[in-house]
């Protein structure tokens, strides 16, 4: 695969980030595929995750459709790099990675999602005496949907006895699906320099999901000329969290 300038920037800036906040840090480099599949079997067999709260799973790579790729990619010599996302998540939910089960699980994937070049658009004006109809007009957002569980099922809101094997997930990319993931040469990622500082900024009172809110907002503002038009980028968030997470409390 390409050599991806600026990657090592984002690198060494995470290590510094998860040292400050108190993590046991592990960096590997320049992989191939069978590699990764190797470590990361390895990690979710590590016995050590039973002395930890949290953990956190950063990739730094090329990618496309929902993978990401080795440095030996999919050569013209059959070498098949890729490794499915979905799979790296699934390795570590509660039934394949018990010492993890019940705690949160981060997974901060740097790297492209597609080829296309995500665009900026200039929202309409709507009237703001005329209400949108997917918009609560006034009142109590609170009471403004009612919803009726199916079978009407038994509730506590204590620790639950039985775990949903693939909760307590949380997937951010650094793109939505089909598109590129900038990056720069000097500084780093668009996607990493953004969750740093927003983290470094924020961690001490904001759960992780705000904060990520607060990371997309602010990478929604960057763009970068290509030819005629201006490229833009916004981060895909996926969760099955049971509850907020904080990396400082």
């Amino acid at each position: 695969m390409n050599p991806r300038p600026g990657s090592d920037i984002d690198c060494e800036n995470l290590v510094k980030l998860f040292d400050q906040l108190n993590f046991r840090t592990v960096v590997h480099k320049e992989l191939m595929g069978k590699e990764i599949k190797k470590f990361l079997e390895e990690e979710r067999n590590n016995e050590e995750h039973l002395q930890y709260s949290l953990f956190v799973l950063c990739i730094l790579a090329h990618g496309n459709n929902n993978k990401v790729y080795g440095i030996d990619g999919n050569d013209e010599n059959g070498s098949d790099g890729a490794i499915d996302i979905s799979d790296i998540t699934s390795w570590f939910s509660g039934v394949q990675c018990p010492g993890l089960a019940g705690k949160p699980k981060l997974f901060f994937i740097q790297a492209c999602q597609g080829g296309k070049v995500m665009l900026s658009v200039s929202p309409k004006q709507r009237n703001s005496d005329r209400p949108s109809s997917t918009a609560v007009a006034s009142g109590d957002v609170r009471n403004a949907v009612t919803v009726h569980p199916d079978g009407n099922p038994d509730y506590t809101d204590s620790l639950p006895l039985n775990i949903p094997e693939a909760a307590d997930l949380l997937i951010a990319y650094s793109t939505a699906p089909g598109y590129i993931s900038w990056r720069h040469p000097e500084y780093g990622s668009w996607f990493i320099r953004c969750l740093i500082y927003v983290i470094l900024n924020n961690a001490y009172e904001e759960h992780v999901f705000d904060m990520l809110t607060e990371v997309s907002r602010i990478i929604s503002h960057f763009k970068l000329k290509e030819g005629n038009i201006y490229a833009v980028q916004v981060p895909q968030v996926v969760s099955t969290l049971t509850k907020k997470v904080f990396f400082m409390s």
